[in-house]
């Protein structure tokens, strides 16, 4: 994973992350403090009920590093990791306990999860696999349109009113790579059927000699 070396955020330095508990203490607890959220909102590891998550076929006990917990509703979770943990490997975890959670409640009040290496913070929906948003180690400033849309989702003002007032972040949409060959064979096949499908109703071959086209243009 790249280090961003001596480099500053609104609540620390980089070099000051390590371990998952430096994260915790020098990251995530600055960062729900400037969210605005009180002390009796924010549930630590040591009040948070363990739940048996599914992985799999099998289920696996976890709880969260902290659950925000505003009008006697669960609102959303953070888990961090150390900074050397990919946090994706992790989502899982975190979908999985807002699953059981939501199970219990009949609107659904765990709206979305955090998980953070301090130098890679993404935001998911509780059910949905793509971050919502993405936010690197030095995006955590006041002038970062990425932070203001993490404001606009999370802040403790939102998570109160059970999100009747939170929307769509702006950065939902992010570009990726392919994560295995069948993503990309699916995407061919989609973008060959919409030329094909086009108004001018072009044949299968001239829609994909149109393709290719247009890949060597991308290239």
């Amino acid at each position: 994973m790249a280090t961003e070396n001596s480099a500053t955020n609104k609540f620390c330095r980089s070099t000051d992350l390590s371990n998952e508990a430096s994260v915790e203490s020098f990251f995530v607890l600055r960062l729900l403090k400037d969210l605005g959220y009180e002390d009796r909102e924010v549930k630590t590891k040591e009040a948070i009920e363990e739940l048996r998550i599914p992985r799999g076929r099998k289920r696996e006990p976890y709880k969260p590093d902290y659950l925000l917990f505003c009008d006697n509703r669960p609102r959303w979770i953070v888990d961090a990791k150390s900074t050397e943990e990919r946090i994706d490997d992790w989502a899982y975890q975190c979908a999985g306990y807002s699953l059981m959670v939501n199970r219990k409640y009949s609107e659904r009040p765990v709206k979305y999860y955090m998980l953070t290496n301090g130098l890679l913070t993404r935001v998911y929906a509780w059910d949905q696999e793509e971050p919502v948003l993405s936010l690197r180690f030095c995006d955590f400033s006041d002038a970062s349109t990425k932070f203001q849309a993490l404001r606009e989702l999370l802040a403790s003002k939102v998570a109160r009113t059970g999100w009747r007032e939170s929307r769509t972040p702006v950065l939902l949409h992010q570009i990726r790579g392919p994560r295995e060959m069948g993503e990309v064979k699916k995407a061919f096949v989609q973008c060959h059927q919409i030329i094909w499908d086009s108004p001018e109703s072009v044949g299968p071959q001239a829609a994909f000699l149109r393709f290719l086209k247009l890949l060597f243009v991308k290239l």
